[in-house]
C-alpha cells in the first residue's frame, strides 16, 4: 500500500454514495448529501467532498462513509500529481 500524500485528491475526484449505515453513523451526511433511491445518498460527484477541510483533512474522518474507509492511498488516478492546486488556492483566497 502506498502512503497517503495528504493531497486531497481522492476527496475531490470520486463519486461518494454513502449507505444508510454510514448516515446512521454520521448524521451530518444526510444534511449535505442528496437522497437517492434504495437508502443511499450522493455526497460528492467528482467535486470536492463537503467535509474536506482547507488543510486537506476530513472533518468527519472518524465517522466517514465506508467507501472512504475502504479507499487505499494510490488508488486515485491523480496520486502524486496535485491537480487541484488551483482549486485550493481559490478556496484559501475566499477565506481571506
Amino acid at each position: 500500500m502506498k502512503a497517503c500524500l495528504k493531497c486531497g485528491e481522492c476527496c475531490c475526484r470520486f463519486i461518494i454514495e454513502p449507505h444508510l449505515a454510514d448516515v446512521k453513523r454520521e448524521p451530518r451526511i444526510a444534511k449535505v448529501a442528496k437522497a437517492l433511491r434504495y437508502g443511499r445518498w450522493r455526497l460528492a460527484c467528482c467535486d470536492p467532498c463537503p467535509f474536506l477541510k482547507l488543510d486537506k483533512t476530513c472533518e468527519i474522518y472518524a465517522t466517514r462513509p465506508s467507501e472512504c474507509r475502504d479507499f487505499e492511498p494510490g488508488d486515485c488516478w491523480g496520486y502524486g500529481v496535485n491537480t487541484i492546486d488551483k482549486w485550493w488556492e481559490e478556496q484559501e483566497a475566499d477565506q481571506e
